[in-house]
């Protein structure tokens, strides 16, 4: 405890997954997948299956972004199913609004619309966290 209160423990990352996060946010899927995957292929614990979630919303998008929407839509799906098993525990990932964002663009593809017209999802950390 300090003089103003209980600190709260800042969420770890690994240095590979913050940068994969920030390569999403500025829209650089490809290259946020590449990152991503390099700290998913050495985990051999259960939040293996996090990362791969945040792996695959990357594919998903570059999908998107190449036209593939069959390819979009299956990513899609295997990284939501991913990131609603996962537990954000000490991550302080906002997994529930990145499925919703990826649940939107589902139905965007879906509808033959331009998926990233009504923005692009956003890897973030909870208000709470």
């Amino acid at each position: 405890m300090s003089r103003t209160g209980p600190e709260r423990e800042k969420p770890r990352l690994p240095p590979g997954i913050v940068r994969g996060i920030d390569l999403f946010n500025a829209g650089e899927y490809f290259e946020a997948h590449e990152v991503m995957e390099d700290v998913w292929k050495q985990e051999t614990g259960t939040i293996r299956t996090l990362w791969q979630g945040l792996i695959q919303a990357a594919v998903a998008c570059h999908h998107i972004r190449a036209g593939n929407s069959a390819g979009a839509r299956k990513m899609i799906a295997a990284a939501t199913d991913k990131l609603e098993s996962s537990s954000e525990g000490a991550t302080g990932l906002d997994l529930e609004a990145l499925v919703r964002s990826l649940r939107r663009l589902d139905d965007a593809v879906l509808r033959g619309v331009r998926p990233f017209d009504d923005g692009r999802p956003v890897m973030r950390l909870r208000a709470d966290g």
